[in-house]
């Protein structure tokens, strides 16, 4: 064959594959043009009438699963209990509003730089009401600035994108239940149900070797902290029956939260019963309907200080 030609067939050759590299890398920067300014959770945004699940994994495994029921969600892992609204505004508001600002590629090794890697990256999972998938994001840590977060997916591992909005959930299970669990004004108590008597008023001070006790009590209303719950029907396996000690709030009003505390295996356990008084005003009766399933069937893990606290000012229930 002619050198000519030979020399023309090579050259066509070394055209052929900078035009077909080329047009790879402006396929690349075009794809990656073309997601700028999109929704991160652009198919759940398009339904989210019909969004039931949330699934948040950790990267140790560990699930948080939440779910709608008529309007309302609920913590699988907290024995379906009801959720923090507040945490789930955010999440919504995060699903609404992220879009990806930046897109970059990581290079082989440095998949931790972004908490992209197992150690690190949380896993977001949306489902519609018939189980099926709508969004799945990896989450990985904020930028350098904190204004953006990491992010990727499954279909391009080799890719990082920058996404705004992005401080709206988090895999740690507390931050998805309500809390803190009451926090009553103590200005609004006018007395206390305990175990020596029902102290009103000015009665509060007129123990002065009480004093402090009890306004200890009164300063423990305004923020009751919990570390977990469980189901009241979990006391029917105990095996001996356990006496609560009962503590009777009475409010403005005419509204008693009643405090159950239970002393189980070194740990303190709350039931929470809202009542009225038998004069009340008629705004606390529809107020005990609507809350009084946000304590009806649980008990409540109380902090050590703050459990022994209320048992013992309560008075002991032997004939409950």
């Amino acid at each position: 064959m002619n050198k000519k030609y030979i020399c023309l067939a090579f050259l066509f050759v070394i055209i052929a594959f900078m035009a077909l590299v080329g047009s790879w890398f402006w396929a690349r920067y075009r794809e990656s043009a073309n997601v700028r300014g999109e929704y991160v959770f652009a198919v759940t945004r398009g339904n989210m009438e019909n969004l039931h699940h949330i699934q948040i994994i950790s990267p140790n495994g560990a699930e948080i699963n939440l779910y709608r029921e008529e309007d309302v969600w609920k913590f699988r892992e907290a024995n379906n209990y009801f959720a923090n609204t507040d945490s789930i505004a955010s999440f919504l508001y995060m699903v609404n509003t992220s879009i990806i600002y930046d897109v970059g590629t990581i290079e082989k090794g440095t998949e931790d730089k972004y908490g992209l890697d197992e150690q690190n990256a949380v896993m977001v999972k949306t489902y519609d009401a018939n189980g099926a998938l709508l969004d799945e994001v990896i989450f990985g840590k904020l930028d350098g600035e904190g204004k953006y977060r990491f992010a990727g997916d499954k279909k391009y591992k080799k890719r990082f994108y920058k996404i705004t909005s992005a401080s709206g959930f988090s895999d740690f299970a507390q931050n998805w239940i309500p809390y803190p669990l009451l926090n009553i004004d103590r200005g609004d108590v006018i007395g206390l149900d305990t175990a020596i008597g029902k102290l009103a008023g000015r009665e509060l001070d007129s123990f002065e070797h009480r004093y402090i006790y009890w306004h200890k009590i009164l300063d423990n209303l305004s923020f009751i902290d919990y570390m977990g719950l469980s189901l009241k029907t979990d006391l029917r396996n105990l095996p001996e029956k356990i006496v609560p000690h009962r503590l009777d709030i009475i409010m403005i009003g005419g509204l008693v939260y009643q405090f159950d505390v239970y002393y189980i295996e070194d740990s303190y356990w709350l039931a929470i019963t809202l009542k009225t008084e038998k004069i009340a005003r008629k705004e606390v009766f529809p107020f005990v309907e609507e809350n009084q399933k946000y304590f009806a069937d649980w008990l409540f893990h109380l902090n050590f200080e703050q459990g022994g606290l209320f048992y013992g000012a309560g008075k002991p229930m032997e004939n409950e």
